[in-house]
């Protein structure tokens, strides 16, 4: 355990997320994290219980310095299931379930519960897309009665996800006993909402709030973003972080740019596209050696997440992939190239909650991400505004009710609420019984 020393005069949250430092790789770490700084401010001192080290595929010890030191962090036993428990590259599907980290439910529980009793917490926070937290979460509030918010960032179980059907059974009952537990019901979009007000009719309304992923401005370098290209360079397009082969196929941006290459619309010394840590490197590798792209687009290794915020603010433009199967989704870091200051192609549905939210800051070059031909006649139009300085860019000022203390101060109304209703409940049953 470490951090601060609770103070009796406020109240304190046990937040429960498998995303907190020292993870690389994941955006969604950059929400749990901003409730942790953010929600002392609004009454609401925070503890965190998260997984073992040793869980995370990837993680970097600088990251730690992330935490901030109020925050106490209790690290709960965990194995991956894939990494840990595997022989020849097998193991049993019963490990992972929900998840391959389904180690920390007993013992997660355990240490939640211990939490909650030493340092009189008064509610409790969990956050998905690991599904085990929110079964951590349900058993402490069954055992504790303490009011209970759910994030779900995104729908959660639907009638095709996940794509395996016992695991999609195992995930619905999750969620409904989640949404038949939990004080409040949290997610990042209007379309996520909408999704769970249809699934669930019985929900009231007002037990369903969206909190945008937004951006933390004390994580990004104190300069100012880079301005045009120079004449005699290329124009850097970036993307940074997971491309997923299926919610975000850069194929048709790929062969999109490949037209343009044909065309002498565009050419390496022009044009430079860089894909900072997308994974799935061997499968883009092989669509670019087929597309003869390896002179334009690059696949670059992870970054430190302030370095890699400092590209954001140096690129020429930023690239924004999310298919049409993920129309109720935001990327986080759509947020981030927000407040980065930078020009912004969406390869998005202009319907889907993505391609709503860079229309309400008027980026003009948006196109299906399915949509090749679409992709191709906006990059024409958009490069030349990018390299002359001339396309639309947000300015920061019109981005900060975005930001995660917002999005912090959201959070804590919502506990301040829910503790209300507890309370209330509580009167009510002892009149009840006088």
């Amino acid at each position: 355990m470490s951090g601060g020393t609770p103070r009796p005069d406020r109240r304190r949250l046990l937040l429960v997320a498998f995303h907190y430092p020292p993870i690389q790789g994941s955006s969604g770490v950059h929400r749990s994290l901003a409730f942790s700084r953010y929600l002392p401010e609004f009454g609401w001192d925070v503890s965190v219980l998260t997984v073992a080290t040793r869980a995370h595929e990837q993680w970097l010890a600088d990251n730690l310095r992330l935490i901030p030191p109020h925050v106490r962090v209790v690290r709960a036993p965990t194995w991956d299931a894939a990494r840990h428990f595997a022989l020849l590259g097998r193991y049993p599907s019963s490990l992972a379930l929900p998840d391959r980290w389904s180690s920390w439910i007993p013992f997660g529980t355990r240490a939640g519960l211990r939490v909650v009793r030493q340092e009189k917490c008064a509610a409790i926070f969990t956050t998905f897309p690991i599904a085990s937290a929110h079964v951590i979460g349900r058993r402490i509030h069954e055992r504790t009665a303490l009011p209970w918010i759910a994030d779900f960032r995104d729908p959660m179980a639907t009638l095709t996800y996940p794509h395996e059907a016992p695991l999609r059974k195992l995930w619905t009952d999750i969620q409904d006993a989640t949404v038949r537990n939990a004080a409040r019901i949290t997610v990042t979009t209007p379309g996520a909402a909408a999704f769970y007000a249809r699934m669930y009719p019985q929900l009231n309304a007002q037990r369903i709030a969206v909190i945008e992923n937004g951006f933390d401005p004390e994580t990004f370098p104190r300069e100012d973003p880079a301005g045009a290209p120079a004449a005699d360079e290329p124009a850097l397009l970036l993307h940074s972080g997971i491309l997923y082969p299926r919610e975000r196929d850069p194929g048709p941006f790929f062969r999109a740019l490949r037209r343009l290459l044909d065309r002498e619309v565009i050419s390496p010394r022009t044009v430079r596209v860089r894909l900072r840590a997308s994974g799935s490197e061997a499968e883009y590798r092989a669509m670019l050696d087929s597309l003869r792209l390896n002179e334009l687009v690059e696949l670059a290794p992870p970054l430190p997440y302030t370095q890699a915020l400092r590209e954001m603010q140096q690129a020429s433009a930023l690239l924004l992939f999310q298919a049409r199967v993920c129309n109720e989704q935001i990327p986080a870091k759509a947020y981030e190239y927000l407040y980065a200051g930078r020009p912004i192609l969406g390869l998005t549905d202009p319907q889907g909650d993505t391609g709503r939210l860079l229309q309400r800051f008027a980026v003009p070059g948006i196109a299906a991400l399915e949509d090749e031909e679409r992709i191709t006649a906006m990059l024409e139009q958009t490069l030349p505004l990018i390299r002359a300085g001339n396309y639309p860019v947000a300015t920061r000022e019109s981005v900060m009710s975005l930001s995660r203390r917002a999005g912090a101060q959201q959070l804590g109304a919502l506990l301040d609420a829910a503790v209300a209703e507890r309370a209330g409940a509580s009167v009510s049953c002892v009149e009840g019984v006088a």
